[in-house]
């Protein structure tokens, strides 16, 4: 386990000696003498001010270790009596406080399981107090401290887990790992299972400091498929290993995101698929239909390319070309230009005589006019689609009938970037693809992921670009976060840190970038991961909250939420590069596609619109405000359709539909 919970033990009263005299004298009350005199004696000791636990990763866990606490004879306290309260700061190891006698008193430290190696300290705070309640009058000497230090040697790699990407007949771009042994130094060597995978170096002598290594793949004579390699590394007694995975493609163009356009306006997609490198960049060729679009290689899987404003509603297939043969094209790719609706206001009561409750992953189906959203707490997927004026049906399906995947997890539903299915977690180690066009949310299959993953549960869930979901799982093999091909409906590792394990997951709108804010207070640094290489990159924003992130369609807008005591609290928008741009109020709120406007909801009966392009002293200027047409009921979700026209909200209660202001 990566981390321990944060523990505060409230200790009971230990009684002063029996016969207690007060200290000093004259110069009003027990408060000391006159000026000169020493200080008051310290009103309790701690046997020892530091501990130390020394382990190998992998191995047993070290014994706990015990401080005695006691009161000193002779100093009068208050009434006589210090009441003694604990706090700690740090991870990787929790105590508690008991007394053991009338002065005294014992804290017990107790390390956690050697699963990560490296030095990790931390702090106890001991409070001693002349009261049992309220804030601590601090008696003398108060407060204490014990610094704990877990020293845990082993070999680590960082990451642990490497994705290639490449198509048949081609290399990928190599990648990189820092190696490290924590606790000590000495000579390290390598071995590879697969004769396709290196690295260099593959030998060397660690110390203090981290060695990058470089993976390379000669992919050369691999036809289409996925393939897996283990690199182990060995120190003296430890080792680390590498699980590095290879996915080979024949050359396809297989999404386009985002897939549904406003008709006669332009704007960019992402076309996402293999051998587009091999391409003449002179001639290249994009056309959605018959109709040219402007449009450049980033690389051998993207090309970005322009919607032109002559494109009327209609469904077009995409072609991509160098003036030879088009690279082949997925059967259900297309491009899908709307005339965005102009929905009336109204309201839907949810569930319909059945308990439901808050509401997570509010998504807007644009080709269908259909709204999904799954109730985590009665474990249902629910789907409202539009019929005409301010009539919409609705339909309940259970997560889990029958109950095989257990009560466990957080179930989560995501829409993939091409419409054809809706994923959904909560099945325990199944996910199940669900078809949004059937109004009795029916199943199309179910894709077990034990014999990547193994049991457990898998949990929050999005979707990138390039057909990946990228999910987070409680499973037994150690891999806490994965990608779910939607093509070829196989897992891959991404990470095997247990952090992953408390993030939430949150999609651009084009799915170009996957955002992970945190829950946990000692990882509370943001991750982002890149749909276009398969990286994760830490930023310079910390979570630590339960709350929504939002993300505008290009990844230039961000709305997160802070929480004490890993970040200021608050809600920020932050632009690209994730430098705060200033604060907004209410809850919940949304981004335009454009992120040049936010929405927030105040009181649960209005929205209010500002304006994100003028920062004005750490806030932004309101400019519009609409009525919610349901009152008094509160607002866990709020998204908005593609053209930035409705939004859409829901609560425990209600779902509501209503025009942008």
């Amino acid at each position: 386990m990566a981390s321990w919970p944060r523990r505060f033990v409230h200790g009971l009263l230990l009684a002063a000696s029996a016969v207690l005299t007060a200290c000093g004298g004259g110069g009003g009350g027990g408060g000391g003498g006159g000026g000169g005199s020493a200080p008051p004696a310290s009103a309790f000791t701690l046997s020892s001010g530091s501990v130390t636990f020394n382990a190998t990763q992998g191995g047993a866990t070290p014994a706990a270790q015990i401080v005695q606490v006691s009161t000193n004879s002779g100093v009068f306290v208050g009434t006589g009596a210090v009441a003694i309260s604990t706090s700690q700061t740090g991870g990787r190891f929790f105590h508690s406080f008991a007394i053991t006698g009338n002065t005294t008193g014992q804290i017990t430290i107790t390390p956690g399981v050697t699963f990560d190696a490296g030095s990790f300290v931390g702090t106890i705070t001991v409070n001693g107090c002349s009261n049992s309640f309220g804030p601590c009058n601090h008696v003398a000497g108060s407060p204490k401290t014990i610094t704990v230090t877990y020293n845990v040697l082993g070999l680590t790699s960082t990451p642990a887990q490497l994705a290639f990407f490449t198509t048949t007949g081609s290399n990928p771009s190599s990648k990189t790992t820092a190696l490290a042994l924590a606790g000590g130094a000495g000579a390290w060597t390598s071995s590879i299972n697969q004769p396709w995978l290196s690295v260099s170096p593959s030998s060397g002598v660690l110390n203090s400091s981290p060695q990058t290594l470089t993976f390379s793949v000669n992919a050369a004579g691999l036809g289409a498929g996925v393939y897996n390699a283990t690199a182990l590394f060995t120190a003296g007694s430890v080792n680390a290993s590498v699980a590095v995975t290879l996915t080979v493609s024949n050359p396809s163009v297989d999404f386009v995101a985002p897939y549904v356009v406003p008709a006669g306006v332009p704007g960019d997609v992402i076309i996402r698929g293999h051998g587009f490198a091999g391409l003449n960049s002179n001639n290249l060729s994009v056309r959605f239909g018959s109709t040219p679009a402007t449009a450049s290689v980033v690389s051998d899987t993207e090309i970005q390319a322009t919607v032109p404003a002559s494109l009327t509603a209609g469904n077009y297939a995409i072609s991509v070309s160098d003036g030879g043969t088009p690279i082949p094209s997925r059967s259900a790719l297309k491009l899908v230009a709307i005339t965005p609706p102009a929905f009336a206001a109204t309201s839907i009561t949810r569930a319909s005589g059945t308990s439901a409750f808050s509401p997570s992953n509010l998504t807007y189906d644009a080709e269908r006019k259909v709204l999904f959203l799954i109730d985590r707490q009665a474990r249902v997927v629910e789907r409202y689609a539009f019929v005409s004026g301010t009539t919409w049906s609705a339909t309940r399906a259970l997560v889990d009938p029958g109950g095989q995947g257990g009560p466990g997890g957080n179930p989560s539903i995501a829409l993939s970037p091409d419409g054809t299915e809706l994923v959904q977690t909560g099945r325990g180690p199944n996910l199940v693809r669900i078809d949004p066009a059937s109004s009795s949310l029916s199943v199309l299959s179910t894709v077990d992921s034990t014999p990547a993953l193994g049991s457990g549960n898998l949990n929050m869930v999005a979707f990138s670009n390039d057909g990946g979901a990228i999910g987070n799982a409680s499973d037994a093999n150690g891999i806490y976060l994965y990608r779910y091909d939607m093509l070829t409906q196989t897992f891959t590792a991404v990470s095997s840190e247990f952090q992953m394990l408390n993030r939430q997951l949150f999609a651009s709108g084009n799915g170009d970038m996957v955002v992970m804010p945190s829950l946990d207070s000692f990882n509370s640094q943001l991750l982002t991961y890149d749909a276009s290489d398969g990286t994760l990159t830490p930023r310079a924003v910390h979570t630590c909250s339960f709350d929504v992130a939002k993300v505008n369609r290009y990844a230039t807008r961000f709305v997160i939420v802070g929480a004490a005591p890993c970040a200021l609290a608050g809600t920020r928008v932050y632009d690209a590069s994730f430098n705060a741009l200033g604060t907004l109020p209410g809850a919940p709120y949304v981004l335009s596609p454009d992120g040049a406007f936010a929405y927030t909801v105040s009181g649960a009966t209005t929205v209010r619109k500002f304006d994100l392009n003028a920062p004005i002293g750490g806030s932004f200027a309101e400019v519009g405000s609409a009525a919610i047409t349901v009152s008094g009921n509160g607002w866990n979700e709020m998204t908005i359709s593609p053209d930035g026209g409705t939004l859409f909200l829901a609560g425990p209660f209600d779902v509501v539909i209503m025009p942008a202001p």
